[in-house]
C-alpha cells in the first residue's frame, strides 16, 4: 500500500485548524454572553434609575399640585378648611377616613355662595353651593371616579380612596401617576412647642390673670389673653417669637392618669427629647413608649397612653403667613370682599380723628347694614366702635373722643380710664334767715360719684366731675313755684353759691376742683375696682321772698331735670371729657315731669345708678 502523505505532503498540517476554530468560536460565545448579561444589567439599572426619577418627578408633581392649590386658594384668610367624613358602615370596626376641603365664598350680603376645593386627588370638582346656602362638606365618594387608589391614613381609619392622576409623555403614553391626601396638622397638639417645665420643681406652669399667678413682671397680667406665653415670647430677627407663645398647652394632660396638677413625667420626657422629633412615628419613641405596639381590631393602640399620644400629637407644625383680606361672609358687601383689611398699625400712626373717620367709613362700606343694630345708641355707632378699637390697640390711656359732645356725630373710645357707675346727691336743708328784709334759705348739696375701673389694668389719673342742674325755689305765698335758676346765676354768684373745692367753668359747665392744680381728685383703681369719691360740696343761699313770707316744714323744694342739657353729670379724665350722662338724677315715675321734690327742714340723700358707657350723645327716649 502506498502512503498517502507521500503524494499529499500538506494534508497533515491542515487537519489541526478545526479545533482552533472551535476554541475561538467558544471564546466569542462566552464574550457575547457576558456582553449581553452586562448590557441587560445596565439596561435594568438604567430602567430602575429612570423609574425612580419618574416616580420622584411624579411625587414632586403631586406636591406641586397641592402646593399650587394652597398658593391660590389659601394665601389669604377669606377661606375655611372644613372636614367631611363618610358614614360608618354597619359592622365596621374602623372609622372612615376624613376628607378635607377648602371652602371659599363669593358674592356678599344674603347672596353669598361657596365653592369647594378638595384637598385630595379627585376626578371631578364638587358643584358650588347655591346663593344663600350654608357651608357643607361635599360627598367624597362621588368625586374620586373609577381610577382609584386606597391610601392607608391612620391605623384606626379605613383607607382613604383617592384618584390616580396620570402623567403622559409627549406621545400621550401614560408614564407615571400620583395620588395625594392632605391632613390638617393644626388640629393636633404640636409636640415640638407645647408644654413647659417652668413651675416649681420642673412642673408645668400656666400664666393667669391673678396677681398671685403672675410671672416675674406685670407684663404677664397685661397680656391680652391668659394661657399665652407673654414673658419669654419675644420677637426674633425674622419677626417670629423666639419661644413659642403656646408652650402653656398642657402636654401632661394627654397622660390618661394625669390630674389637674402636673405630676406626670410625660411632658418632661417629650421636652427633653424634642431634638429627635423627625417624623410622625417619632412621637411615640420620644415619649418613651417601648415596643411592641399592640393594636385592637379597631386599629387603635391598646395601651391608653400610647393611643392618646398617637392620636393627639404631631411631631411639628410649620408656621405659615396669611394675607389679611376681608373674608367672604354673610352681610359683607361684595365691593369689600377679598380686599385688603385696614392696617390697624397704620391707623395708629395717624391723627385720632382721621383714623376714626377712615375706619368708620370702611366699616360702613363693608357692612352697610351693620349700623342698623345701634338701636337707641345715642352716639355715632361706627365711629364709637372705631375709636374703641384704636384705644384698645394704642399704648396710652387717653380716650379718643370727638371734638363736639352731645351731638348725633359724637363718639368716645374706651381706654384705661374709669366710668361713672353711681351718683349720690346728699341734699341738706341748713336753715333760714332774714337778711335786709328778704328771706334767705340755706341748702347744702354734696355730690358723690362711684367710679368703676372696667379694665384689667391698674389706672391712675386726675378726674373732675361736672355739677349741672336746674334749681327752682319753693312756692311761697301764691303757691306757685318760681322760675328755674340757671347754673350761672347760682354757681357764678359767690353770694348765692360757694363750692368746696372751688368750681372751674369750662365749656359752659362747672367742674369740681381747680383745674390749675394737678390731681385735685386723684384716682387710683385696681382692675374691676369700684370706689366712691366726694366730688364737691356746694352751699346755696337762695332768696325766696320778703321776710314776711311764712315757710313751714313741708314747703316743697325741687331739683328739676325738665330740659335736656340743663342737668346731668360728666367726667373729665386727665383734662379730657370721657364720660357723660344727660341726667344727674332720674325723677319719679308719675305723670309729672321728672323732678325730685324735697321739703323744707328735711335732709334727703338720693342715689342713682348710672349705665356706664351707655349714654354719651343726645338723650334718647327710654
Amino acid at each position: 500500500m502506498l502512503n498517502s502523505n507521500i503524494f499529499f505532503p500538506g494534508r497533515r498540517n491542515k487537519g489541526f485548524t478545526l479545533p482552533a476554530i472551535l476554541v475561538v468560536v467558544g471564546a466569542l460565545l462566552i464574550l457575547a454572553v457576558g456582553v449581553l448579561l452586562i448590557t441587560g444589567i445596565e439596561r435594568n439599572t438604567s430602567r430602575a434609575f429612570s423609574d425612580r426619577e419618574r416616580a420622584n418627578l411624579a411625587a414632586r408633581a403631586g406636591l406641586e399640585d397641592i402646593k399650587g392649590i394652597f398658593a391660590k386658594e389659601s394665601s389669604n384668610d377669606d377661606y375655611m378648611v372644613i372636614q367631611g367624613q363618610e358614614i360608618k358602615a354597619s359592622g365596621a370596626t374602623k372609622v372612615p377616613s376624613p376628607y378635607l376641603y377648602i371652602a371659599r365664598g363669593s358674592g356678599g350680603g344674603d347672596q353669598l355662595s361657596y365653592r369647594y376645593i378638595p384637598l385630595f386627588s379627585n376626578a371631578t370638582l364638587p358643584p358650588s353651593s347655591n346663593a344663600g346656602s350654608t357651608i357643607k362638606a361635599p360627598d367624597a365618594k362621588g368625586l374620586v371616579g373609577t381610577l382609584t387608589k386606597e391610601i392607608t391614613i391612620f391605623p384606626w381609619c379605613d383607607p382613604a380612596k383617592v384618584t390616580w392622576i396620570e402623567i403622559p409623555n409627549e406621545k400621550g403614553k401614560i408614564v407615571s401617576r400620583y395620588a395625594y391626601w392632605v391632613e390638617d396638622l393644626q388640629s393636633r397638639v404640636d409636640a415640638g412647642t407645647a408644654g413647659n417645665t417652668k413651675d416649681a420643681a420642673g412642673a408645668h406652669k400656666r400664666y393667669g390673670w391673678k396677681k398671685g399667678d403672675m410671672a416675674k413682671s406685670e407684663k404677664t397680667a397685661k397680656f391680652p389673653a391668659p394661657g399665652l406665653n407673654a414673658e419669654e415670647s419675644k420677637p426674633g430677627p425674622d419677626g417670629r417669637d423666639v419661644e413659642p407663645p403656646l408652650d402653656q398647652v398642657a402636654l401632661y394632660a394627654l397622660d390618661p392618669v394625669s390630674g389637674a396638677i402636673d405630676t406626670s413625667t410625660l411632658d418632661k420626657t417629650i421636652i427633653e427629647g424634642r431634638k429627635s422629633l423627625i417624623s410622625p412615628d417619632s412621637v411615640l419613641a420620644v415619649s418613651g413608649i417601648a415596643p411592641p405596639l399592640t393594636r385592637g381590631s379597631d386599629g387603635r393602640l391598646t395601651d391608653l397612653k400610647a393611643r392618646s399620644l398617637e392620636e393627639n400629637l404631631i411631631a411639628s407644625v410649620q408656621p405659615y403667613d396669611e394675607q389679611p383680606v376681608v373674608p367672604f361672609a354673610y352681610g359683607i358687601d361684595p365691593s369689600a370682599t377679598g380686599q385688603p383689611k385696614l392696617n390697624l398699625n397704620s391707623l395708629l400712626a395717624k391723627p385720632p380723628a382721621a383714623a376714626v373717620d377712615e375706619m368708620a367709613a370702611w366699616i360702613k362700606t363693608a357692612l352697610p347694614k351693620f349700623e342698623d343694630r345701634k338701636g337707641g345708641f345715642p352716639d355715632n355707632y361706627l365711629k364709637t366702635l372705631a375709636a374703641s378699637a384704636i384705644d384698645y390697640a394704642d399704648t396710652d390711656s387717653d380716650a379718643t373722643v370727638s371734638a363736639q359732645q352731645m351731638t348725633k356725630d359724637s363718639f368716645r373710645g374706651l381706654d384705661a380710664y374709669p366710668l361713672i357707675s353711681e351718683v349720690v346727691l346728699h341734699v341738706k336743708y341748713l336753715g333760714i334767715a332774714n337778711l335786709k328784709g328778704r328771706k334767705v334759705m340755706y341748702w347744702q348739696m354734696i355730690l358723690f360719684v362711684e367710679l368703676w375701673n372696667h379694665t384689667n389694668q391698674k389706672i391712675a389719673g386726675k378726674a373732675n366731675i361736672s355739677y349741672e342742674n336746674k334749681l327752682r325755689p319753693p312756692a311761697i305765698g301764691t303757691g306757685i313755684a318760681g322760675d328755674y335758676f340757671d347754673s350761672d346765676e347760682l354757681l357764678g354768684d359767690p353770694l348765692q353759691s360757694t363750692a368746696i373745692p372751688a368750681l372751674s367753668k369750662i365749656g359752659g359747665k362747672y367742674w369740681s376742683g381747680d383745674l390749675s392744680l394737678p390731681n385735685i381728685l386723684e384716682v387710683r383703681l385696681e382692675p374691676n375696682q369700684y370706689q366712691f369719691y366726694r366730688a364737691v360740696t356746694i352751699n346755696h343761699s337762695i332768696d325766696v321772698g320778703t321776710s314776711s313770707v311764712f315757710i313751714d316744714g313741708i314747703t316743697p323744694f325741687e331739683i328739676s331735670e325738665l330740659r335736656p342739657g340743663s342737668s346731668g353729670i360728666s367726667m373729665m379724665w386727665n383734662d379730657q371729657i370721657v364720660d357723660r350722662s344727660d341726667k344727674l338724677l332720674r325723677g319719679n315715675t308719675g305723670g309729672t315731669p321728672a323732678d325730685f321734690e324735697y321739703t323744707v327742714g328735711t335732709s334727703k340723700q338720693v342715689g342713682q345708678a348710672q349705665i356706664p358707657s351707655h349714654s354719651y350723645g343726645l338723650p334718647s327716649k327710654g
